[in-house]
C-alpha cells in the first residue's frame, strides 16, 4: 500500500509538471543535437578556423545594445499582464515592440554589410563571408528572441516543445553540411537551421498582431527592460571576454583549441536557456496572481532549486568523467581542450543552478539584481586575469570562469532570500 501510495504521487507529479518535462525533455534532446555536431566540426573545421568564427561571432553580443532592453521588457510585463487578464495591453505590446525590432534589424543589417564588404574590397573573402553570416544570425536571433517571448501559457510552451522536436531533427540532418563542406558548411548549416527556427517560431506564434507604433508602450517596456538589458548586456560581454584574454595572450592554435572547450559550457547553455525561458514568465505570472507575494516567491525559489539539482548535478557528474575518453576517443587534435572542458562544464552546471535568479527579474528587484549580474561580470574577467599570472593560458581562464560561477550561485541564493523576507 505505501508502494502503491508512493508510486501514485510520484505519477500526479508527472502529470501535473507535464508541460516543463515535456519541454525540458525536448530541450535536452535539442542539446543532444548539438553535441552530434560537434564531433563533425571537431573532425572537419580546422582548429584556427574555428577560433576565428569564435572571435567575430562576438558581433552578435555587440549588436544586441540597439534592442536596448524591448526583449526583456515582453519577458517581464507580458506574463505579468496576461495574469492580471489585460489581454488589450498585452497586444498593444507585440504590436509597438514589433515595429522597434524591425528598426533594430535594419540598422544591424546596415552595419554588417558594410564590413562586410569593406572586407570584400580588402581582399579577405574569407572574413567577408564570415561576417556576412554572423550578421544573418544576429537579425534572425532577434526575432526569434522575440517571438520566444510570445509563448508564455502552458499550451504556448507545449507548442514550443514540438517546436524543438522539429528543429532538433532538422539539426541532426544538416549536419552533413559540415561532412561534405567543413567549415564552411557548418556556418551555411547554422543559417540555415536558425531561418527554420525562425519559420517555426512565427508559423506557430501565439499572438498575430499588425506592427503598430506605440510610444508609451515602447516607454513602458525600456523602463522595465533597460536596466535588466544593461545588466545582461555588460554581463553578457563580460562571458565573451575569456575568447578575447586567451587570444591576446596566446596564439590562434590556443583560441581554436578553447573554443572547443567552449562547447561543454555551450552543451549546458541550450538547456540552460530552455528552461529559463519557461521559469521566467512561470514566476512573474505566479507573482501577479499572488499579489506580490514573497513568502510564495520564496517557496517556488526553492523548489525550483531542489529541481535544477536534480537536473544538473547528475549530468555534470557523468560528463565529467566521459569527457576525457570521449575527447582521446574521437577528438585527438583537441586532447589539450580536456582540463578545460572538464573546469567549464563544471561551471555550466553551476551557472544553471542559478536560474533561480530569474524571480528577482520577476520582482524588479533592481538593487538585488544590480548586485548579482555586476558582481559575476567582475568576476568573470578578473579571476582569470588574476589566474593567469600562475597558471597555463588555458586552465586560468576557465578555472576564473568556474570559480566565478561558484560565487554567482552562492549569492543567488543569499540575494533572493533577501529579496523575499
Amino acid at each position: 500500500m505505501l508502494i502503491e501510495n508512493k508510486v501514485k504521487t510520484i505519477w500526479n507529479s508527472i502529470v501535473q509538471n507535464r508541460t516543463v518535462l515535456f519541454y525540458v525533455s525536448t530541450s535536452f534532446l535539442k542539446s543532444i543535437g548539438e553535441v552530434f555536431a560537434i564531433f563533425q566540426i571537431a573532425t572537419h573545421v580546422s582548429v584556427v578556423d574555428l577560433g576565428l568564427w569564435t572571435v567575430m561571432l562576438t558581433f552578435s553580443s555587440y549588436a544586441n545594445v540597439l534592442t536596448g532592453g524591448i526583449v526583456n521588457g515582453v519577458n517581464r510585463e507580458l506574463p505579468y499582464f496576461l495574469s492580471r487578464n489585460q489581454i488589450n495591453l498585452t497586444k498593444s505590446i507585440i504590436s509597438a515592440s514589433q515595429v522597434f525590432l524591425t528598426g533594430c534589424v535594419i540598422i544591424t543589417l546596415i552595419i554588417g554589410i558594410s564590413i562586410s564588404v569593406f572586407y570584400l574590397y580588402s581582399g579577405f573573402f574569407n572574413k567577408a563571408y564570415i561576417f556576412l553570416s554572423v550578421t544573418i544570425i544576429t537579425v534572425t536571433n532577434f526575432y526569434t528572441g522575440f517571438l520566444q517571448s510570445t509563448f508564455r501559457s502552458n499550451s504556448d510552451f507545449d507548442r514550443l516543445s514540438f517546436i524543438q522536436i522539429l528543429y532538433t531533427v532538422a539539426s541532426l540532418f544538416s549536419i552533413i553540411l559540415i561532412y561534405y563542406f567543413g567549415f564552411y558548411g557548418m556556418i551555411s548549416r547554422i543559417i540555415c537551421i536558425q531561418l527554420f527556427l525562425m519559420f517555426l517560431l512565427h508559423n506557430y506564434r501565439p499572438f498575430v498582431e499588425p506592427l503598430k507604433w506605440n510610444y508609451k508602450i515602447i516607454f513602458l517596456l525600456l523602463k522595465t527592460g533597460l536596466p535588466i538589458f544593461i545588466m545582461s548586456y555588460i554581463h553578457s560581454v563580460a562571458l565573451i571576454s575569456d575568447r578575447w584574454i586567451v587570444k591576446y595572450y596566446a596564439d590562434d592554435y590556443s583560441v581554436g583549441i578553447y573554443s572547443f572547450s567552449l562547447y561543454a559550457f555551450s552543451t549546458f547553455a541550450i538547456l540552460i536557456n530552455a528552461i529559463g525561458s519557461f521559469l521566467y514568465p512561470k514566476f512573474t505570472f505566479l507573482l501577479g496572481s499572488t499579489n506580490d507575494s514573497n513568502q510564495i516567491m520564496w517557496a517556488m525559489f526553492i523548489k525550483t532549486t531542489k529541481f535544477l539539482l536534480l537536473i544538473f548535478v547528475p549530468m555534470s557528474i557523468i560528463l565529467f568523467f566521459l569527457i576525457p575518453f570521449i575527447v582521446k576517443s574521437y577528438f585527438s587534435n583537441y586532447v589539450a581542450a580536456i582540463q578545460s572542458m572538464q573546469i567549464l562544464m563544471i561551471a555550466g552546471a553551476l551557472n544553471g543552478l542559478s536560474l533561480g535568479a530569474n524571480i528577482l527579474w520577476s520582482m524588479k528587484k533592481w538593487r538585488y539584481m544590480a548586485s548579482l549580474q555586476l558582481s559575476n561580470a567582475l568576476l568573470l574577467v578578473l579571476c582569470p586575469l588574476i589566474l593567469i599570472r600562475y597558471l597555463d593560458v588555458l586552465q586560468a581562464v576557465s578555472l576564473g570562469i568556474c570559480i566565478a560561477f561558484i560565487v554567482h550561485f552562492i549569492l543567488t541564493i543569499f540575494l533572493v532570500r533577501k529579496a523575499t523576507f
